[in-house]
């Protein structure tokens, strides 16, 4: 996987996770010459998969997300160039089901208006305003203010269904809370649809008339995992990568990029993209600064003002727990995709996990015959992050008893696997209110003082593996885009 290190390339990547490895691909497909550059071991980030042996037959776990939706267009895509169309399996149509945990009971979250008018989930209150969401026209807020994703369901819905609904599918998502996350930032697919339609119900019934949207669709993974993805590119850019290859400074010039490694070495290019956890993005940046004199005091400034902005964006870490089952009592094990922990579960109950996906339910080849998997979901804040993986897998377990009605001792996993993802490697980061205008101020700065520099981490745009891919694909065909004009078009673009 290593190239020759005194190679002058196109471009630099700088991160192996999926955008690093989207970007790169993508340049190459462009026909660039490319360098990736990542810190670890091993390309792929959290995408990844492992299988753990037991008498029984194989467990199949996934390091980060389970799954991609069949309506992610740039996975699709992906999928197709990298010939990994017979590898793609599809989810057991009981994945259809989801369920929330409330009142110590999993609760189905409905798909219909009927289903809504019959779930215990919300009170009537919130059921008419439910019912009559797409009579009251939403008006969007003066001076380009952002709700929270708390302040906008209320308001849509009702405090219920923002708390317990809302709050629930935040902490799915971005293991976070609905009353800490921008609407607009964090779901700009949403924010746009009000816009358009000014009603979330008449937003998501375009969108499933269009074939997208936030409906329930199929799921899909491949037979040994999501983590045929990172590998599928790793071969694709076979000779481009170098792993253990840590950069600990960036000079980017008028024409040339040029990073120092950890082992004093350089790798040189005419551009390059960042594809690291924010705190790594802003210590290169930095060196950025440093690094250019002759760097107008003003653009200095700017940068460096739009870099602190966003040094404020927070990141929530995720310890993710695996367990195993030989066997699972038949008529407590329920169906579907899994559930979710709204906040108020976890205040009015003290019920620690945020929530527990059932990757055996949805796709084959998860468990041995008549097994099970549970992948559990805890926040790795200072109380999980003081005790040890198996002391959490304990915890895991007896939550998971306890949502299924069962007794402890019922429930015994053979396997039990637990997997950190701190804030300070990135996390999963939490979109503040104003977080895309800031990020945007950053990119329009960096666009002026460096146009062959592009960002691609995880803090900028999006969170999903859709989301990952586009963001990777659009960084590497920006500054190839812009080093292919020369340097005085460059010069003329910044201006």
């Amino acid at each position: 996987m290593h190239t020759d290190p005194a190679q002058h390339t196109d471009l630099l990547v700088v991160g192996g996770g999926l955008a690093g490895l989207a970007a790169a691909e993508r340049a190459r497909r462009d026909g660039a010459s490319v360098r990736l550059l990542e810190a670890g071991e091993r390309v792929g980030g959290v995408v990844g998969s492992f299988a753990v042996e037991h008498a029984g037959g194989a467990f199949l776990f996934e390091t980060g997300p389970h799954s991609v939706p069949s309506t992610a267009q740039h996975f699709g895509a992906a999928v197709l160039r990298l010939g990994l169309t017979e590898r793609l399996v599809r989810s057991d149509a009981s994945a259809r089901k989801r369920h929330l945990l409330w009142r110590g009971a999993l609760r189905e979250l409905p798909s219909s208006p009927p289903g809504l008018l019959r779930t215990p989930l919300v009170s009537w209150r919130t059921k008419l305003r439910f019912l009559g969401e797409s009579k009251r026209p939403w008006t969007p807020p003066a001076d380009d203010a952002e709700p929270t994703l708390f302040e906008l369901a209320k308001e849509r819905f009702g405090e219920d269904a923002a708390e317990r609904v809302a709050g629930a599918f935040v902490r799915g998502v971005y293991a976070g809370e609905a009353k800490n996350l921008g609407a607009r930032s964090a779901f700009p697919r949403l924010w746009a649809g009000l816009l358009e339609h000014r009603s979330i119900l008449r937003f998501l019934k375009a969108a499933r008339a269009n074939g997208g949207g936030l409906a329930r669709t199929t799921l899909l993974s491949f037979e040994d995992g999501l983590g045929e993805l990172p590998a599928a590119f790793a071969r694709a850019l076979e000779g481009a990568i170098e792993t253990n290859a840590r950069v600990t400074a960036l000079e980017v010039g008028e024409e040339r990029v040029s990073a120092t490694l950890a082992d004093g070495s350089t790798r040189t290019a005419n551009a390059v993209v960042l594809a690291t956890p924010l705190p790594v993005a802003l210590e290169l940046l930095a060196s950025v600064i440093a690094a250019r004199p002759e760097m107008r005091a003003e653009m200095r400034a700017e940068v460096r003002a739009a870099a602190d902005a966003l040094a404020t964006t927070r990141a929530n870490g995720v310890r993710l727990v695996h367990l195993g089952f030989d066997a699972v009592p038949a008529d407590a094990w329920p169906e579907g995709f899994g559930f979710l922990v709204p906040p108020d579960e976890a205040d009015e109950r003290g019920v620690r996990m945020l929530g527990t996906l059932l990757p055996s339910n949805v796709f084959a080849g998860r468990a041995p015959s008549g097994g099970a998997t549970a992948a559990c979901f805890y926040r790795l804040d200072e109380r999980t992050a003081a005790e040890t993986p198996d002391a959490t897998a304990e915890v895991a377990r007896r939550e998971l008893a306890a949502a299924l009605g069962l007794d402890a001792a019922a429930l015994a996993p053979v396997v039990t696997r637990a997997l950190d993802w701190p804030a300070a490697a990135g996390g999963i980061p939490e979109y503040a209110p104003g977080h895309d205008r800031r990020v945007a101020a950053l990119e329009e700065a960096l666009g002026a003082a460096a146009g062959n520099l592009a960002l691609a981490g995880s803090y900028t745009h999006g969170v999903s593996v859709d989301d990952v891919l586009a963001r990777g694909e659009r960084a590497a065909a920006a500054v190839v885009a812009v080093t292919a004009q020369g340097g005085s078009a460059r010069r003329a673009n910044r201006s």
